[in-house]
């Protein structure tokens, strides 16, 4: 890759072309550095948007692509989990608070509280996107519809 670099600099008319590559790949994406500095780099605004995951959503605000990080806002919404005894206590919506021992109880599942948590948090745009946290696109109407179904004002999120 820094044999293609320097070339690529070289053919642009740069006379430091290996001091260049250098830099170029101390920087976290050396990909995006070399396309700035040639002047054909676009950014990648497509990731930037909202985000849904379980019981979160998700704001995409920033994207440093030359230093491979995204910022972002997590919404969570605070729930707790209850557990099912038998299949019919599930079937009929009846459980306990109290984690029962191991093997004494049928299932579980979260329930909403009331009130949601925000974080604004960072990642590497590859975690984001791929890793084992996968998110859902969505759009601005959705992430706000869920806020409200949630009970709290979409508009401390909406930049």
């Amino acid at each position: 890759m820094q044999k293609i670099i320097a070339q690529a600099l070289t053919l642009a008319g740069f006379k430091n072309a290996n001091e260049i590559v250098s830099v170029i790949m101390a920087t976290p994406n050396p990909t995006v550095a070399t396309e700035m500095i040639l002047g054909c780099y676009v950014p990648n605004l497509e990731v930037i948007g909202f985000y849904k995951k379980g019981t979160s959503v998700y704001r995409v605000y920033e994207i440093d692509e030359l230093n491979n990080k995204i910022g972002f806002e997590r919404v969570i919404q605070k729930v707790r989990t209850v557990y099912f005894l038998s299949e019919e206590d599930r079937t009929h919506d009846v459980w306990v608070d109290e984690r029962p021992p191991m093997g004494k109880y049928h299932s579980s599942k979260e329930i909403p509280i009331g009130g949601v948590s925000s974080f604004f948090e960072s990642d590497t745009i590859e975690a984001f996107l791929t890793g084992y946290y996968k998110k859902e696109r969505i759009e601005e109407s959705e992430f706000v519809n869920t806020l409200i179904q949630w009970n709290y004002n979409p508009q401390e999120f909406i930049a």
